[in-house]
């Protein structure tokens, strides 16, 4: 339910049974060692639930060391995709969302099989924005996608 492991019995001073096992690795995934190994916990946590390890699993509220069952969800790499969060580098205003370098309007596009697909140039970012949420409903994307 919590999503978090613990250690069964203790190892000395490095772990009392109860603590919780692992870390944050770089990228904000728990990390454990079992069997001499390195694994991401959501991967574990899928695991131990249904016995199976999916090609990918998805947090479904985008935060990376929730591993709860209620937010773990198989995943192929679009659907992991279409749950995404903004990217933290972009001067665009929304995902699928930017001025268009040459026509200096306001262009909503998304990928959709591997190919860009323009869903129209606005003059307002807001409008661009409203094209691109009409069309994440329309294709399937998850109400987090774009998240900042």
């Amino acid at each position: 339910k919590t999503g978090l492991f613990k250690w069964k019995v203790s190892r000395g001073r490095l772990a009392k049974a109860g603590d919780v096992a692992g870390g944050p690795d770089e990228n904000g995934y728990v990390r454990l060692m079992a069997g001499g190994k390195k694994y991401r916990a959501h991967r574990l946590a899928f695991w131990f639930m249904t016995g199976d390890m999916p090609v990918q699993v998805d947090h479904i509220n985008g935060d990376r060391s929730d591993n709860r069952w209620a937010n773990l969800r198989a995943a192929d790499p679009t659907i992991n995709a279409r749950n995404a969060a903004k990217r933290k580098d972009g001067k665009n205003p929304a995902t699928g969302v930017r001025l268009h370098p040459s026509y200096r309007r306001w262009e909503a596009r998304c990928s959709v099989g591997g190919k860009y697909m323009t869903l129209g140039f606005f003059d307002t970012a807001e409008e661009a924005m409203a094209a691109r949420r009409a069309a994440n409903d329309r294709l399937g994307f998850h109400g987090n996608h774009g998240r900042p």
